[in-house]
């Protein structure tokens, strides 16, 4: 009788922890993949694309919340493939911009879709594509000093 009491007991408590709960079911986590071209003004620079969760800003580029960076090197082809996590629903921004040899922003651009909105669909991965970013010059201002290479 002691055994079955402790099943009885176990087989409760595997119940317990099994009960549906209400409200919407949780969101989960994927990853998002992004690629496409960076393409425009100074491509002789160093340009870095990154992936925001606010909208793109170039007079606080050290202040912008970021998911995903990637790093063009100075007479690349511009191409480029980024991974971001994400939940179903969840919006990023795709900005970009180039600096000099002093460290100075010299360009900045976004992709003119902004925001993408992301949707797994029950997939742990999904891929985003097509994403070009034009860089635009502008007046040069100083950014901290080797936090871009």
């Amino acid at each position: 009788m002691p055994l079955r009491g402790a099943l009885a007991l176990s087989w409760l408590a595997v119940l317990a922890c099994h009960r549906e709960t209400s409200g919407p079911p949780r969101k989960m986590w994927f990853e998002a993949e992004i690629g496409g071209t960076l393409s425009g003004a100074r491509a002789d620079a160093r340009r870095v694309l990154f992936v925001a969760v606010e909208p793109c800003d170039p007079d606080r580029i050290e202040l912008t919340r970021t998911v995903a960076i990637a790093f063009l090197a100075p007479g690349s082809n511009g191409a480029f493939e980024t991974e971001a996590a994400a939940r179903d629903g969840s919006s990023f921004y795709v900005c970009a911009f180039a600096v000099d040899g002093e460290d100075r922003m010299v360009a900045f651009g976004q992709y003119d879709r902004n925001p993408v909105v992301v949707h797994a669909a029950a997939r742990a991965e999904i891929e985003i594509g097509g994403v070009d970013v034009l860089l635009a010059s502008r007046e040069p201002r100083q950014l901290p000093r080797g936090q871009y290479r």
